[in-house]
């Protein structure tokens, strides 16, 4: 018998994009110049790292109030790290090929995102309300 967890937020494609996308941001903030590094590198990071986070949570919750907010904080997040990532390459410390690679991951955790609050808002909380 497969002890393998299933169904769990690890299961979602958008939290497996998300925490994708928080390693590229990541790896990209490394190449930063070291004297930006203590504070533009962390942001960018840490705010990345919310992503999986707050889907993990929105998953893990039953109070329906408590879902659309985690969607609802992680979708605001998704806005964070693209500003990031916009300000990175006004600040020459990405070029326009690693914003795009970026942005096209953003662009698809903000999709799933989208639609996994519009599932909820048409049909309710429910176990089989997940976007994989």
């Amino acid at each position: 018998m497969d002890s393998r967890k299933t169904n769990g937020y690890e299961d979602l494609t958008v939290w497996q994009l998300a925490m994708d996308l928080a390693v590229d941001c990541h790896r990209l903030s490394k190449q930063f110049p070291s004297i930006d590094r203590s504070g533009f590198e962390a942001s960018l990071f840490q705010t990345a790292m919310l992503l999986p986070e707050y889907i993990a949570d929105a998953h893990a919750r039953s109070s329906s109030s408590v879902y659309l907010e985690n969607i609802s904080l992680a979708l605001g997040t998704v806005a964070r790290v693209e500003t990031c990532i916009l300000l990175a390459e006004r600040m020459r410390f990405c070029n326009g090929e690693q914003r795009k690679q970026i942005m096209d991951k953003l662009n698809s955790v903000r999709w799933l995102l989208v639609r996994l609050r519009n599932a909820f808002n048409r049909r309710g909380i429910s176990d089989e309300v997940a976007v994989s």
